[in-house]
């Protein structure tokens, strides 16, 4: 398997017209070799095998780069040796390694920061170049006031854009931004500048680093990629004069988000309907421009591409898992201490057994500093109807309405696992909310049912049907079954 560059290379010399032959002799790879990665069509992340192994350094690798980020602006008689970094790290971050791993990736960071690598932006916007950023933007989700970010692409040749709405500034939100506006314009921009200050590339000195996500993603779509110059915010002012636009004309009032992919879909096709009228110093109107755009643009490479960042982790003792410092996850109760992936994407993290490949849990992800803990109640329900005696303690406890808590509250041991049991069941398959809408409703009636009969009830409650009228008149079995006074001559 060749790396990235490596193929990125191929394909550059194929696209300037040299032969397969000429490559092969110039890279030094095999004529099949090169074949190979000419067509291929499909440079999407994959889950790592079961077979790799992460270095134990990993984790740590960010707590170093901004480490020798910081030292830039420190004395250079005054800043970290690798050992030093060592010391920190066992310190700080419980890092159980040896010194040569922090020795070797110290010495190759460094060497990467001495690198002058110039990047010249090209001003004169032609048709077919973007430029993409993210501003700051306050929505309503589940009624509480939520700062989430605005990505947005324009076309600095016809002045038009696109916004998505993300949670985070991640690469994983840029990555999935940039597919979600290619596949609605069913083109790719030849060119596009892209802020220093992103989550998909960074500046260390001189040279620009993209993140292997971003890196697999333009080697995908075969898009170039420029990175600003740091404070040049003119740079990208068309992008960013844009996403203030549609800040304005989008989001005030501020809009109730529930559904942050639905309102993403209906929020391609508003900024979209705001790409009209003519261009304020060209004699066009704005559509004619963006046509042109989109002919100097690429073609759209049908093979999907998967925005998905993996990383080693290992559950605790709970069978959850703590990630980026703060995020807690409950993964999967009867899977403690065992090794897994987690797949960061814009939306959601997946977490995937790390033997067996089986997907362990799906969650909507988290971002930010603050400390959260998602937990998922199906899991645990899972656990608890075989071993009720942890029930008072729980989480699905509390996520109970309170007549359905307190009469689970007041029952006996052998009780509580029979309706632990049928309410496991009946939310295995129609799902933890239609399940618990069905007890607390038979609740009310006083019905005590099976776990068969709590199925049925939660799959009518998931699929929005009518509760059937029950109006059985059941006279006539008594007129037949029992015993009827004679009647009087």
């Amino acid at each position: 398997m060749l790396s990235m560059p490596s193929i990125e290379h191929i394909r550059k010399l194929f696209s300037q017209g040299k032969s397969i032959t000429d490559i092969a002799k110039e890279t030094g790879h095999d004529r099949k070799t090169v074949r190979k990665y000419l067509d291929a069509t499909d440079f999407s992340p994959r889950c790592p095998a079961a077979t790799s192994r992460p270095s134990i350094l990993d984790p740590h690798k960010p707590f170093i780069d901004e480490i020798l980020e910081q030292d830039r602006k420190v004395w250079r008689k005054q800043r970290h040796t690798a050992r030093r970094i060592f010391e920190r790290l066992r310190e700080e971050r419980g890092y159980e390694g040896g010194l040569t791993l922090v020795q070797n990736y110290v010495a190759e960071r460094k060497r990467l920061m001495a690198q002058p690598d110039d990047c010249f932006l090209d001003l004169k916007w032609a048709p077919g170049s973007a430029q993409i950023d993210f501003c700051d933007v306050d929505v309503i989700v589940r009624g509480s006031v939520m700062r989430m970010f605005l990505f947005t692409l324009s076309f600095p040749f016809s002045n038009t854009g696109f916004c998505q709405l993300f949670a985070g500034v991640t690469a994983e939100c840029i990555c999935q931004g940039l597919i979600n506006i290619f596949l609605f314009l069913g083109c790719v921009p030849a060119l596009i500048v892209i802020d220093n200050a992103t989550g998909a590339v960074k500046r260390i000195c001189k040279r620009v680093l993209e993140c292997d996500l971003y890196r697999s993603l333009r080697l995908h779509y075969g898009f170039e990629s420029r990175a600003c110059n740091p404070d040049a915010g003119h740079e990208k002012g068309n992008v960013e004069r844009k996403g203030a636009y549609f800040r304005k004309h989008l989001f005030v009032p501020r809009p109730r988000v529930d559904d942050i992919e639905a309102f993403n879909c209906q929020l391609l096709k508003r900024s979209a309907a705001l790409n009209c009228g003519r261009h304020y110093r060209k004699d066009q109107s704005v559509q004619e421009l963006l046509e042109r755009d989109k002919q100097a643009c690429l073609a759209l490479n049908e093979t999907p591409f998967c925005a998905c960042r993996w990383e080693p982790y290992k559950t605790d003792k709970y069978g959850e898992v703590t990630v980026e410092g703060v995020h807690t996850y409950d993964v999967d109760p009867a899977c403690p201490l065992t090794d897994i992936w987690v797949g960061f994407g814009a939306y959601d993290v997946r977490f995937v057994h790390r033997a067996t490949a089986e997907v362990l849990a799906v969650h909507p992800r988290q971002f930010g500093g603050a400390t959260t803990h998602t937990s998922d109640p199906l899991k645990q329900l899972g656990v608890l109807q075989r071993k009720p005696g942890g029930y008072g303690q729980s989480a699905v406890r509390a996520t109970l309405p309170k007549s359905l808590r307190s009469h689970l509250d007041a029952l006996g041991k052998t009780e509580l696992r029979s309706e632990l049991k049928a309410l496991w069941r009946a939310a295995s398959t129609e799902g933890y909310k239609a399940a618990v809408e069905a007890r607390e409703e038979l609740l009310g009636q006083g019905i005590a049912p099976t776990a068969n009969d709590l199925t049925i009830f939660a799959r009518r409650i998931r699929a929005q049907l009518p509760a059937p009228e029950v109006s059985v008149d059941l006279s006539i079995y008594d007129q037949a079954l029992l015993p009827q006074p004679e009647k009087e001559d």
